[in-house]
């Protein structure tokens, strides 16, 4: 899971880019290349409330799910789509 907190994005509060802040996408570079060494997919994670840059991690990633700013049964949704109890497209 990767992404933005209200600290760091909120209404009346924007941000200078729409890059990944810290070392967010440095971490998950090292973490999807020793997945790929392993050849075992990873999923992205995205919570935030606004755009973010994530190009660089698009490929390397075997899904990326935006979940925008999830809340109240959110959470449960992912779990449950990533982990394959939930299918939304069926």
């Amino acid at each position: 899971m990767l992404g933005l907190t209200k600290d760091q994005e909120h209404e009346g509060m924007d941000r200078a880019d729409t890059l990944l802040p810290g070392l967010q996408e440095t971490f998950a570079l090292q973490v999807l290349a020793q997945a790929g060494k392993q050849t075992k997919p990873v999923v992205v994670v995205l919570v935030n409330g606004g755009s973010l840059s994530v190009d660089e991690l698009i490929g390397p990633a075997g899904a990326v799910i935006e979940s925008f700013n999830p809340i109240d049964l959110g959470t449960r949704a992912i779990a449950e789509s990533v982990f394959g109890a939930a299918n939304r497209y069926i």
